[in-house]
């Protein structure tokens, strides 16, 4: 399983399936997970008669750190530039003015839901 990275996790001293007469106990069911941080594998040695135990693998999760949009009102980028009546004798000072006026038109929104892009109409 070296191939794909994955890891087997069980304990063989709990046996996963009942034996009979002719066959003994053995760990016939097993787990494997990838890219996984505390895992925990049980085995509840509940049986369901079918000669399987209930088992149970947990592993540790943590929320997603909040992404952050920033989403520009265009409009309101547009009513900036057209109230702007400044004549600009440098080109630096007009590129700096846009800036500042793009800044302004621009929110910023966090969500912890795993999106692509942020729509527009939902930043308040």
């Amino acid at each position: 399983m070296t191939n794909c990275s994955l890891e087997m996790v069980m304990d063989t001293q709990f046996p996963t399936w009942l034996g009979n007469s002719v066959s003994r106990h053995i760990t016939r069911d097993q787990e494997f997970v990838r890219n996984v941080g505390k895992v925990q594998w049980i085995n509840f040695q509940e049986s369901l008669r079918s000669g399987h135990f209930i088992l149970a693998v947990t592993q540790e999760t943590r929320a997603a750190p909040p992404k952050e949009y920033r989403v520009t009102d265009w409009d309101e980028f547009r009513k900036r530039r057209k109230a702007d009546e400044t004549e600009y004798a440098m080109l630096e000072e007009l590129f700096s003015r846009l800036v500042e006026d793009q800044l302004l038109a621009t929110k910023t929104a966090q969500t912890d839901l795993q999106v692509d892009t942020m729509d527009s109409r939902f930043v308040h």
